[in-house]
């Protein structure tokens, strides 16, 4: 930390994001909210990203990608620090889920050599809703930490129906078409990061490998921040419907 930002820690200290307790110096969260966090193991299943006793490659609402990794479960204290991210204005966590998940991709993805880092985009009707995609800041911050760069490589062409309406079949078929390139020589001969905040069935990015390989890429690997269980397949978006 430097001494600029050590003093305004100081002076102006920060609040655990989620109780709102002042925190110590270097801490990210209190000591009773940071204990709640459930870290996924570095060896999960490579095609949908769960641990490997809760794998779901194989079944109809799962789309098999080549490479996915993620931080942590859907659960707790990260269903909460999310939905407080996408739903609730608390843009800051970006910060949080991009440095663990650059961590994770270290570990994890320690034998590719990445020439770029992107993102999941979003629609123009949530950017306007939220003020920003929650997917381009975390895979921003990631690129950061990896020392890597951060670039748009695909837009979301075309308006689709809202996931939650939707079983894990149906999810797959409404992305379908939704996805283009934005630059096609950043992407010919690449090899990739894509970053997502939450990894569900993983048909949006299902969608966006398939896109992106369209296109001449090398090997694209995704990580996401948290991936979901059989048990909250849909839980992030009934929580928004309600809201």
């Amino acid at each position: 930390m430097k001494k600029r930002e050590f003093f305004w820690r100081i002076f102006f200290p920060e609040k655990c994001p989620l109780c709102g307790k002042v925190l110590k110096i270097n801490e990210d969260f209190c000591l009773c909210c940071g204990s709640d966090e459930v870290r996924l193991s570095d060896n999960c299943c490579e095609g949908c990203g769960k641990e490997k006793e809760l794998c779901s490659c194989g079944t109809d609402c799962t789309a098999s990608l080549a490479h996915i990794t993620g931080v942590f479960s859907y659960e707790g204290l990260i269903r909460n620090m999310l939905i407080s991210f996408k739903f609730a204005g608390r843009k800051s966590l970006y910060r949080y889920f991009g440095d663990c998940l650059a961590e994770r991709v270290a570990t994890v993805y320690a034998k590719a050599d990445f020439d770029t880092v992107t993102f999941v985009p979003s629609s123009a009707e949530s950017i306007k809703e939220r003020g920003y995609n929650p997917a381009r800041l975390i895979a921003e911050q990631t690129a950061k930490r990896l020392f890597i760069p951060c670039e748009e490589l695909l837009i979301k062409s075309k308006e689709t129906k809202k996931q939650h309406s939707l079983s894990g079949a149906e999810r797959i078929t409404n992305v379908k078409g939704s996805v283009s390139p934005k630059r096609s020589t950043a992407i010919k001969g690449k090899t990739i990061l894509l970053c997502d905040d939450i990894k569900t069935t993983g048909a949006t990015l299902r969608e966006c490998c398939d896109i992106l390989f369209s296109e001449g890429a090398g090997e694209v690997y995704c990580a996401a921040a948290a991936v979901t269980s059989n048990l909250n397949l849909f839980d992030l978006d009934k929580v928004k419907e309600n809201q």
